[in-house]
């Protein structure tokens, strides 16, 4: 069933509106290390996400609520609460920042008021826990998948605009192209781990444009670049690869990690990819070379998500410890 509430949701023009503050003592010329922790989550935290101004940090994970930091303060300033039997494994705030999209293990995509911490509207009957959710960057449509299928879901009216199936496995992982036009799916044959393959959509007709295959396990993370001319994928098979998306030819693959590798970012120039493993790092790659250029022990048990701050100075990862971890990155 579906609750529909009229809604009307800003835009914001460019993807960066802000930057982090951080205590100052931590803005010198410092060299790359953890500069803060925020502590609270009772499990492992399965997603973060930065506000479009830059002073908060949402996170989510197996305890179930949502939790909204003050990133300089350090403090916990809001908490969404959902059913019990709910975890979110992904979320997503709109681009003017007052509202959030979270995907649950109940089946149950919500939509969230973070002024008020409430629920504005779920949209429900999906096969299994969704897995992943992304915003268009003009905050009008959102797409989000479950077990089987990838969906476009309009933030505004609250209506299910397409379902796009396809997939021969399990679909783990959605991402939304900076210009609205495209969107990215990305899973695999979980049962046997073996192949994975990212599949381009196009948002207007609804239609496959095509399928990207090379990695040897179930996709589980996916980003545009900022420009949107390319994108980058995380998989089981422990690598990370950048991929053209008008070719859909696969440009580069980063290897290093020893574990599954579970959240990938793009910096906002496009020059460096972070990611965050099972094998307990977040590492900081060049696009263009390929090359590793920095490596935390993040997160004991495993790093499960991570994103760059909106100015690339710093990275904020979660994981299997129940902490949120912010990064000062090197130069």
């Amino acid at each position: 069933m579906m609750t529909t509430v009229p809604l009307r949701v800003g835009i914001v023009v460019g993807a960066i509106v802000g930057t982090l503050a951080l205590p100052r003592s931590t803005c010198a010329d410092e060299g790359p290390g953890e500069v803060k922790r925020l502590e609270g989550h009772f499990g492992a935290i399965w997603t973060v996400v930065v506000s479009p101004d830059g002073q908060h940090v949402l996170s989510a994970g197996d305890d179930g609520p949502v939790r909204v930091w003050d990133i300089e303060k350090g403090e916990k300033v809001k908490t969404l609460d959902g059913p019990a039997t709910s975890v979110p494994g992904a979320a997503a705030i709109t681009p003017d920042g007052r509202f959030a999209l979270t995907a649950g293990s109940d089946s149950v995509l919500r939509l969230w008021n973070l002024e008020t911490g409430t629920e504005v509207r779920k949209q429900e009957e999906h096969n299994g826990r969704l897995r992943g959710v992304a915003i268009s960057r003009d905050g009008r449509r959102a797409v989000y998948c479950d077990l089987s299928s990838v969906r476009l879901w309009d933030v505004e009216n609250g209506k299910e605009l397409k379902k796009l199936e396809g997939h021969d496995g399990q679909v783990h992982a959605v991402a939304y192209s900076p210009d609205n036009r495209f969107v990215l799916s990305g899973g695999g044959d979980s049962s046997m781990d073996t192949s994975g393959d990212v599949r381009l959509w196009d948002v207007e007709s609804g239609k496959e444009v095509r399928a990207c295959k090379g990695h040897e396990g179930s996709i589980s993370t996916l980003a545009f670049t900022p420009d949107g001319r390319q994108f980058v994928s995380g998989s089981h098979d422990k690598t990370i690869r950048l991929w053209d998306r008008e070719s859909g030819k696969e440009l580069r693959k980063l290897e290093g990690h020893g574990g599954w590798v579970e959240g990938v970012a793009v910096s906002p120039d496009s020059k460096r990819v972070l990611s965050a493993s099972r094998d307990g790092t977040v590492r900081l790659w060049d696009l263009t070379s390929g090359k590793e250029l920095h490596q935390f022990d993040a997160h004991p048990g495993g790093a499960l998500c991570v994103t760059f701050t909106l100015d690339g100075t710093h990275a904020v990862s979660g994981g299997m410890d129940g902490v949120v971890r912010v990064w000062r990155l090197p130069k």
